[in-house]
């Protein structure tokens, strides 16, 4: 990816063709009928019946994968639509689709421009337009009007000019002059900063026990979904106000104690690894959000699918083999 324009875009699902989604589907006729029920049996709000002409039944679990279903296809439309090497419009752009998040990255603000009327036209016929306040065009490595880059499924995408040691390279190996970096979304940071207080306020009659093990899990999910990005810089400051918030509900259970007999009590330093809060019996510990290592997430080859019977490729892949 070089250092160019970026695209986002939201389409508006619940104008969602039914017979364009069902087409898209090619059931047996027993499960076309079937699908064609659900689609059409409306939403039951407050002993109101609302029907559902178009668009699949918002707050369904079956609806992300529906919407999986519609888009399936845009990508390699997108891709074949540009030639490789062509003059006008150059390589063909990156694209991330994932249900009603569209991404598209672009060196030409003419390449995404195109991009964004094929993604049009592609739409129309399964009755979705984009809609117009998530959708817009930017570079992603400066702008004078308004923040460079965007974000796509919750990620910061921006790039940033660096020197010749840490630049980016094409797929020629030339140079870039900047790097791609992705990092969590400050909405995403303050909401974590927010939970642990508000989580340790609440815990204050609770025992070690019971908090480690409500916390835990939300804790280690975090911070594994975020240690595929670049996080590093993150972590640190919340395990700061991890560790001031600790330190401050341990200290207002003990008014009467000495801080170092409650650090020793309710914490334990280890090695290379910081403070910790470990329960006083056998158990998970409430562990850093830095624990986990930071490891970049490797794209699946072209169109592999874990269905496609090369068990070397994804027993390598999710660690199975050495």
């Amino acid at each position: 990816m070089g250092c160019g324009q970026g695209y986002e875009g939201v389409p508006s699902f619940d104008r969602l063709a039914h017979d364009a989604l069902l087409a898209q589907l090619t059931p047996s006729p027993y499960l076309r009928r079937q699908r064609r029920t659900w689609l059409n049996a409306g939403v039951c709000a407050h002993g109101t019946l609302f029907p559902t002409e178009a668009g699949p039944i918002q707050g369904n679990p079956l609806s992300p994968l529906l919407t999986h279903i519609a888009l399936h296809g845009l990508e390699t439309a997108l891709t074949q639509a540009f030639p490789h090497r062509g003059r006008q419009h150059g390589p063909p752009p990156k694209v991330v689709i994932y249900a009603d998040d569209l991404g598209m990255l672009h060196q030409d603000r003419s390449g995404i421009e195109h991009g964004q009327q094929l993604v049009s036209e592609w739409l129309r016929p399964l009755g979705l337009t984009l809609k117009p306040s998530k959708t817009r065009i930017t570079p992603t490595r400066e702008t004078n009007d308004g923040q460079p880059g965007f974000d796509c499924l919750g990620f910061p995408l921006r790039q940033y000019p660096v020197g010749r040691a840490t630049s980016g390279k094409d797929s020629h190996g030339r140079l870039l002059g900047c790097k791609t970096l992705i990092t969590p979304s400050r909405a995403a940071i303050t909401r974590q900063r927010t939970k642990l207080p508000q989580s340790i306020a609440r815990a204050k009659q609770t025992t070690q026990d019971t908090f480690i093990g409500t916390r835990a899990p939300h804790m280690r999910g975090w911070s594994h979904d975020y240690s595929r990005v670049v996080s590093a810089q993150v972590f640190r400051p919340l395990d700061y106000t991890r560790y001031a918030q600790l330190r401050s509900w341990a200290i207002a259970r003990h008014p009467k104690q000495s801080k170092p007999w409650i650090m020793a009590k309710y914490g334990r330093v280890d090695e290379g690894k910081g403070w910790r809060f470990p329960p006083p019996r056998e158990g998970r510990a409430l562990t850093l959000h830095s624990h986990p290592s930071i490891r970049r997430h490797v794209k699946v080859q072209a169109t592999r699918s874990p269905y496609d019977g090369d068990w070397v490729y994804w027993s390598t892949r999710l660690g199975l083999l050495c």
